[in-house]
């Protein structure tokens, strides 16, 4: 009757989810900065409109695409109502402050001169605990509440919204929720993709405590688990990389280590940063799952993980982790368990409603793309690797790849360079990064049990520490290619079509498949599926065997 039966190249199932389409149109929408709200708005109402169409005509295999149309349209939506009111928030001051060369920019006659407000003063509350500095400086996450504004001759007190970067010479400590009143200051142009730097004095500060014992509570629980990281560290530049990785906070990163980190290509390492939030909770559970089962231990796993996240702090890539963990944890006690996909997307979709100026920074940016990477990417870099090379290095070096695809587009816009030693630099330092932060929270803890302990633990933070800045040290060096203009564009779309490429090949493979199968029984006269042949030499690659009997 014939030979082996024709194999086919498996390919994975379509993972796309309404919840992650959603996430994909939102970000289509909010971070589309170049393109006007019209356009937006009509792209969503065409995409919900067609999502709608599609049911009443669809059959019920193909409602589950209409639904995946309608949720990246209801994305598309949700986006644009988040730029809308951003930009419909109260200007603090007006476009001519705003940079000398705009002040002096011709503008149109609208019969009234026009002043060049500048801001000298503001007030507000802190969104997160002041970061030391040196020389005495400190920072402050503001969220505005007014600014005052002043011109040759006048001056002004308007209500504004909005966060605000602000550096205080010789500032004092301040926790969460402090009022903070700064009568005199200057506001610094902003950056590339910055929101500016207001500089103050401090005879020019005043401060009022958070209303409330759970804000100073935190506080002081803060200060313990930094003290606990600098004793574990050994200060100096290994407790700086310590709290960078524990806490999401880079105020006490050494600048040639965070130099260095970029230069090697591995900027999404620091803003990963979530990475001890899956130990914490894989070691919790797995002592507490003997004594209350698996669902208890991952009830109190997860509030033990929201508890330490409340005292480290809120940065954006720890409130990635806790909200993906508990979106997955109840996922699992409702017996509904999820896909990474989906879990992102709902994440993402949360956080970024639920604060959307950070939603723009650079930390969130790479922490998210990284992550969408690892999930989407990297089973495909895997199965490419998987035929030349062992389980574990494919696996090392496919996650390399996705994460440096996903962030290498953004990367080039915003540091204008692409750095070729981000992947071998990602697969050398990432066991050593796995290990600092294990041993860091490991001593740590004990630190701040018994603090003399610190004297046997520190010279081990300090030899990983060395190490970790040795080998990252190697890879900066390597050169990196500067972009300008065109150049940057290119790179990314190049980027950008190598992943969709990746993407997309286990999908070719398997549509070749199938318009194999088809054509093999009229190739090889076979008259029925059982006779259906491995191909000959007209498909080279494929393994050969004997034709079927006439």
């Amino acid at each position: 009757m014939g030979g082996p039966p024709l194999r086919l190249m498996s390919v994975e199932p379509s993972l796309a989810t309404p919840p992650w389409c959603l996430a994909l149109g939102l970000a289509a929408s909010f971070y589309a900065l170049p393109l006007s709200p019209a356009i937006i708005l009509a792209s969503a109402c065409g995409t919900c409109g067609l999502g709608l169409a599609l049911f009443p005509l669809c059959g019920r295999a193909f409602r589950p695409r209409a639904r995946l149309v309608l949720a990246f349209g209801l994305g598309l939506v949700a986006g644009l109502c988040l730029r809308i009111d951003e930009g419909g928030l109260p200007v603090p001051w007006p476009d001519a402050a705003r940079s000398p060369a705009a002040a002096s920019e011709p503008r149109e006659d609208r019969g009234t001169p026009t002043l060049a407000f500048e801001p000298c003063g503001v007030s507000g509350r802190l969104a997160a605990d002041s970061s030391p500095l040196r020389k005495g400086n400190r920072f402050y996450d503001l969220e505005v509440e007014e600014m005052v504004l002043a011109a040759p001759g006048m001056s002004a007190r308007v209500e504004a919204r909005g966060g605000m970067r602000v550096m205080a010479r010789e500032g004092p400590a301040l926790v969460a929720g402090s009022l903070l009143i700064i009568d005199s200051g200057v506001l610094l142009p902003s950056g590339k993709g910055g929101t500016g730097l207001f500089v103050a004095e401090r005879r020019g500060l005043s401060t009022m405590p958070p209303p409330g014992f759970l804000a100073r509570l935190r506080s002081r629980l803060r200060a313990s688990f930094i003290a606990a990281l600098d004793l574990a560290g050994g200060g100096g530049a290994s407790s700086g990389l310590l709290e960078a990785l524990l806490s999401g906070s880079r105020d006490e990163l050494d600048a040639g280590e965070a130099a260095a980190f970029k230069q090697a290509g591995c900027a999404h390492i620091l803003s990963l940063s979530g990475q001890h939030l899956s130990i914490l909770a894989a070691a919790a559970a797995l002592v507490l799952k003997p004594l209350g089962g698996p669902l208890r231990a991952k009830a109190i796993s997860l509030a033990l993980i929201v508890v330490f996240v409340f005292v480290a702090g809120t940065e954006p890539a720890l409130l990635r982790s806790v909200i993906m963990y508990a979106l997955a944890s109840l996922a699992i006690f409702v017996d509904r368990p999820q896909g990474g996909r989906t879990i992102l997307g709902l994440a993402f979709t949360i956080q970024t409603f639920a604060d959307p100026g950070s939603a723009r920074g650079l930390s969130f940016i790479l922490s998210y793309l990284a992550l969408a990477g690892l999930v989407v990417l990297s089973p495909r870099f895997e199965r490419l690797f998987l035929p030349i090379l062992p389980p574990k290095a494919s696996a090392a070096l496919a996650a390399s790849c996705a994460a440096q695809a996903a962030t290498a587009p953004y990367c080039a816009f915003v540091f204008c360079a692409l750095y070729p030693a981000g992947i071998p630099a990602s697969i050398a330092t990432g066991p050593l990064v796995v290990a600092f932060i294990w041993w860091g929270m490991a001593a740590a803890l004990v630190c701040g049990i018994f603090p003399a302990a610190a004297l046997a633990l520190a010279p081990v933070s300090l030899l990983l520490h060395d190490a970790l800045a040795l080998t990252m040290g190697f890879f900066a060096s390597w050169p990196s290619l500067p972009l300008s203009g065109g150049a940057t564009m290119m790179t990314a779309a190049s980027v950008v079509l190598g992943a969709a490429f990746v993407y997309a090949l286990p999908h070719a493979e398997h549509a070749l498949g199938l318009r194999r199968a088809r054509l093999a029984p009229r190739l090889h006269g076979s008259r029925g599926p059982g006779n259906v042949q491995a191909l000959g030499p007209e498909f080279p690659g494929e393994p050969q065997g004997p034709r079927a009997d006439p």
